[in-house]
């Protein structure tokens, strides 16, 4: 799919997921949730990047709060943990902390 290219998604697992998940019907069920956890990878892995930036960033207007509060919502929705197995409150703990110990270092 060209429209899925690096200039849209900088990050190339969420193009190869999206792309998956969008595969006809008839390529076996198999391939069709494989897509779909591709798809979901690529959600959780885009949210930890963003949710990173916030955490690093040293502004802190209403806007980047709000997209702070939302992304921890994400990870403590039932769909995260759906998505993924884990806790998303431990997720967060271990995110917040592994970007302040990178950024001292």
């Amino acid at each position: 799919m060209d429209i899925y290219n690096s200039e849209h998604y900088a990050d190339p697992t969420a193009a190869v997921a999206i792309e998956r998940a969008m595969q006809p019907p008839d390529s076996g069920r198999d391939a069709d949730e494989k897509g779909l956890r591709l798809l979901a990878e690529a959600v959780i892995a885009r949210a930890v990047y963003d949710y990173a930036g916030l955490v690093r960033c040293p502004y802190r207007c209403e806007a980047l709060l709000r997209e702070k509060r939302e992304l921890e919502a994400f990870f403590l929705s039932d769909w995260f943990r759906l998505a993924c197995g884990l806790n998303g409150a431990h997720v967060l703990r271990i995110l917040r902390e592994e970007v302040l110990r990178r950024d001292r270092s």
